[in-house]
């Protein structure tokens, strides 16, 4: 229970600390069963509170987020209804903003290496494939800072220029 006090946990970060602290393995299943029958535990309600926390606080890509929620021993059925719930729109939404707020920084250097760059940028945060090209070109192209939800300010465009 004091484990539990200091911070919620998922059943499969408490088994592991019970067992390295040299609990039996049998009576860790018992006690983290009766847990989940209290509702002491609950992996899918914690799952869903760090996959928004992730997303609204770091801006997290699915990968990230099932990264993380890996690390912490979710089970996988826990995972994937959680990030199932995060909404598509959205997701094209924040890769968008991500890469035109990091495009906007990339000033200075010529088209091809403002697209390595921001494409493995954006590869590192878990977004890869057609949606991140597509995101990269038109924050390139200007055109991310329209459908992304910001305005050119002083009627000047956003986008990027090159040399």
């Amino acid at each position: 229970m004091r484990l539990l006090a200091r911070r919620a946990r998922s059943s499969g970060e408490l088994r592991a600390e019970l067992v390295a602290l040299g609990h039996d393995p049998h009576e860790v299943d018992d006690v983290i069963d009766e847990f989940v029958r209290s509702l002491y535990l609950d992996d899918l309600g914690l799952a869903r509170v760090v996959t928004e926390k992730l997303r609204e606080g770091k801006r997290a890509s699915r990968a990230q987020i099932r990264q993380k929620l890996r690390e912490r021993k979710f089970e996988d059925e826990a995972i994937e209804t959680a990030l199932g719930e995060l909404d598509d729109d959205e997701e094209f939404a924040l890769l968008r903003r991500t890469a035109l707020e990091r495009a906007q920084r990339l000033g200075g250097v010529d088209r091809q290496t403002a697209e390595r760059r921001l494409l493995g940028f954006l590869a590192r945060r878990g977004w890869s494939g057609e949606p991140a090209v597509r995101a990269v070109r038109d924050a390139l192209d200007g055109t991310g800072a329209r459908s992304a939800g910001s305005r050119p300010s002083g009627g000047r465009g956003s986008s990027v220029r090159f040399e």
